[in-house]
């Protein structure tokens, strides 16, 4: 075989796995036992390794001051830019973590705005318990001889829709009816509490001793809140405890400040 540096024959020696050029151990600069150790086609010659054509070192060649402090040149204007891409990285970073506390900022007003619209829409609603079910029946009549009773008239074009609320029991389901503005519902809830008691009886159904009450309509949560607001107030001596907007309000007696129950932080302020 013929070296493909120096142009000697030689009987031993190393193939480039890339270019196929042979060479004597002592021009490619390996020793044989390590390359015995490679597979036999992992070795690469200089040049190939350069990624160019250019030929291998030759043995013996010294290593120039000048050629290291081009490399190290090079090397320096490489990391130059590391410094300015570590501050865009942190910029980025920072510029994620604002994006990320203004969207959850955002969501929290959203859900806030979104309970607010629910409480408005739900302040025009009534929930009527203790009236029996029938088949067939007309729940505006039922409304309509409940008001009649209590001496408060209600047609028809007052209520935007009334139902039955989904319960457990099925035989126990309150009316749910939803006026079409607030003073419409509060003129009705005043009159029915005006009266001392309302049985199911009063509004035709004679074999029925059933009580029936007039509330504001609360969600699970309001009522759970109402709930909490009556045993601390009880507990802290405060006489009043009532709904009206479909909002909870309390109040220690006659001369004292009213409040404003909306969440259960709000139970604080009874002291």
């Amino acid at each position: 075989m013929r070296c493909a540096e120096c142009n000697h024959d030689f009987t031993d020696g190393s193939q480039c796995g890339a270019c196929k050029k042979t060479y004597d151990f002592n021009c490619a600069g390996i020793s044989e036992a390590n390359y015995r150790k490679m597979k036999r086609l992992s070795w690469r010659c200089a040049a190939c390794s350069r990624g160019s054509s250019s030929p291998v070192a030759k043995k013996g060649e010294p290593v120039t001051l000048e050629a290291i402090m081009e490399r190290l040149n090079g090397l320096t204007a490489q990391l130059t830019a590391l410094p300015a891409l570590v501050e865009d990285v942190k910029s980025v970073k920072q510029e994620l973590q604002d994006v990320r506390s203004s969207c959850s900022f955002m969501s929290s007003q959203l859900d806030d705005f979104v309970g607010k619209l629910k409480l408005v829409d739900e302040a025009n609603n009534v929930e009527i318990k203790g009236v029996p079910m029938r088949k067939s029946e007309n729940l505006f009549q039922l409304v309509g001889a409940i008001g009649a009773h209590v001496k408060c008239s209600i047609p028809v074009t007052q209520i935007n829709y009334v139902s039955r609320l989904p319960t457990f029991n099925s035989n126990e389901k309150s009316i749910l009816v939803s006026f079409v503005n607030r003073y419409a519902k509060e003129d009705f809830v005043a009159a029915a509490r005006s009266v001392k008691t309302i049985q199911a009886r009063d509004i035709g159904f004679a074999d029925s001793n059933n009580r029936i009450y007039v509330n504001d309509h609360l969600s699970s949560t309001q009522k759970k809140l109402l709930n909490d607001s009556k045993n601390i107030a009880k507990n802290k001596g405060y006489q009043f405890v009532w709904v009206k907007f479909a909002k909870i309000h309390v109040r220690k007696n006659d001369t004292s400040p009213v409040y404003v129950i909306n969440s259960a932080s709000d139970l604080n302020k009874l002291t």
